[in-house]
């Protein structure tokens, strides 16, 4: 992860290289400035310059959209998007990036309708060989979908898995099996953190749908479901049988494959990884 946003910065220094957009010689020499932090890995001293850039030329379009990318980049998808509707503002044919920039940073605010507005407009101006291509579809996707989904929201009356499952410890990161009888999540006692599992009768099993089964409450603490507990009875947790649970380290993060059979998870603390 480090490695990638090393190379980021690296693209964001080079990405609007040129100032085009100002004759104003000390906004220029700011951008300069801001360039220079950037290939530096300073993000902090590249905002500076690029606010002095923008104090010395309002209409600094170069600015605005770095200024963008980087506030991105950083996780402050509002600023982000301040900056990036000034580029708009000043010039919508500048570059397709901000479009990119625009939909990715509304979609991480859950405005989804300006996301897929600003991200169709990046599809219509990129090149049909780009590699964003897919993810920008994906954001799309999932944008249209959240916008279904909160046009018509489920009701969910959420309710303690009871003894069975929760305790005085803490209880996280559930996964069901697909016919809903099988579940598996993290326990931290005084031991760390070990797998356990509950199963339930064939016949409180339910619609199998893994959100009806389970899922980490609010407070980390405990597990909660969308089904009463008259309508099936969970057997009591015991550790996850096998060589999977450990003295030495930490287990969690579990993924159930469909069928079952095969457990895919992290292990903390081992000194191979």
């Amino acid at each position: 992860m480090q490695r990638l946003i090393i190379i980021l910065w690296a693209c964001l220094s080079t990405a609007v290289a040129v100032a085009q957009s100002t004759g104003n010689k000390r906004a220029a020499a700011a951008y300069q400035k801001a360039q220079e932090s950037l290939t530096a890995r300073d993000p902090m001293a590249a905002i500076n310059h690029l606010y002095e850039a923008i104090a010395e030329d309002n209409r600094f379009t170069e600015a605005y959209q770095v200024l963008g990318d980087v506030f991105r980049l950083q996780g402050d998808f509002q600023n982000a998007v301040t900056n990036y509707r000034k580029v708009v503002e000043l010039d919508p044919a500048f570059s397709e990036r901000t479009w990119y920039g625009l939909g990715v940073s509304l979609f991480h605010l859950e405005e989804y309708a300006g996301s897929r507005s600003a991200l169709e407009k990046y599809l219509s101006a990129a090149e049909k060989d780009n590699p964003q291509l897919a993810l920008v579809k994906r954001y799309i996707a999932s944008s249209e979908f959240a916008i279904k989904a909160v046009a018509s929201p489920v009701i969910f009356k959420p309710v303690n898995l009871g003894p069975s499952i929760n305790s005085e410890h803490d209880e996280y990161l559930p996964a069901v099996t697909v016919d809903g009888r099988t579940l598996v999540f993290t326990r931290k006692d005084q031991r760390g953190e070990d797998f356990f599992t509950s199963t339930r009768s064939p016949d409180s099993a339910g619609s199998g749908n893994r959100s009806e089964v389970a899922v980490p409450s609010s407070d980390r603490r405990s597990l909660i479901g969308r089904e009463p507990p008259e309508t099936g009875h969970w057997q009591p947790a015991v550790p996850l049988s096998g060589t999977i649970n450990s003295d030495d380290f930490n287990e969690g993060a579990e993924s159930l494959s469909p069928d079952g059979q095969t457990i895919l998870f992290t292990i903390c603390g081992r000194p191979d990884g």
